[in-house]
């Protein structure tokens, strides 16, 4: 098996200038959905009821990563002050929070980094 090299996705060698238009396509399409906000990098999660954490497990969650909730319900956005995270791991993160009954704190979470 051979390590990659480069930028993930670019043509192999030998495939002429039809892979490197068909790559060059496909690095416009992506980098035009950046620029329209469409990053890939959120999810959701519901902060689990009676219990004191919630591990929110994501592959795109690194030890450098920042992960930002929005709360989409009143019970989440009382939680808010409540709630903070412990240091990321690879690909999850422990999210502390108040212990109680409500089962319907959820947020949106973006992951930068």
């Amino acid at each position: 098996m051979t390590a990659q090299t480069g930028f993930p996705g670019a043509p192999p060698p030998g495939r002429g200038i039809d892979g490197l238009n068909q790559w060059a396509h496909k690095a416009w399409v992506v980098i035009n959905r950046i620029l329209a906000g469409k990053l890939n990098c959120i999810g959701s999660v519901t902060l689990t009821a009676n219990a004191a954490t919630t591990t929110l497990t994501d592959v795109r969650i690194g030890g450098d990563s920042v992960v930002l909730l929005q709360a989409i319900t009143a019970n989440a956005a009382a939680a808010l002050a409540t709630t903070w995270f412990a240091a990321p791991g690879d690909g999850t993160v422990v999210i502390n929070h108040a212990n109680n009954a409500q089962a319907d704190k959820t947020f949106n979470y973006a992951v930068i980094g």
